[in-house]
């Protein structure tokens, strides 16, 4: 499942996978990961509120929290 708001993405039954599966899954989550990275970069500079020269974990943080409502 892909949050658009707060660009995360989560996978479903993975324990269900085996053998090559397992390590192609894997792949694909670092190119997913990869994705993310760039795309929250991209995103960071449309709000004035985010750093878009600071590093990456930073951006991604600051994204997530805009993508949920003050408690």
């Amino acid at each position: 499942m892909h949050d658009t708001a707060a660009d995360q993405v989560e996978f479903y039954d993975e324990q269900i996978l085996t053998g090559d599966h397992i390590d192609q899954h894997r792949n694909n989550i670092l190119s997913f990961e990869k994705a993310l990275d760039l795309n929250a970069k991209e995103r960071s500079r449309r709000f004035a509120s985010i750093n878009t020269k600071a590093g990456l974990p930073h951006i991604r943080n600051e994204i997530l929290k805009r993508s949920v409502f003050p408690v």
